[in-house]
């Protein structure tokens, strides 16, 4: 799916494991999002919101 098949799987199993719509993962592509908003940075990476 995404070449990363260990994210693959994670989201596979989400997906036929999800009792409701709202326990699933979804990969969104970057460039999909909007109005990206920069948060904060801590120890692991740089933490944004967006819609």
């Amino acid at each position: 799916m995404f070449g990363n098949s260990d994210i693959d799987k994670l989201i596979q199993e989400s997906q036929f494991n999800a009792k409701s719509p709202y326990e699933k993962l979804e990969w969104i592509e970057y460039d999909k999002f909007e109005d990206i908003e920069y948060i904060a940075k801590g120890g692991f990476g740089s933490i944004y919101k967006a819609i």
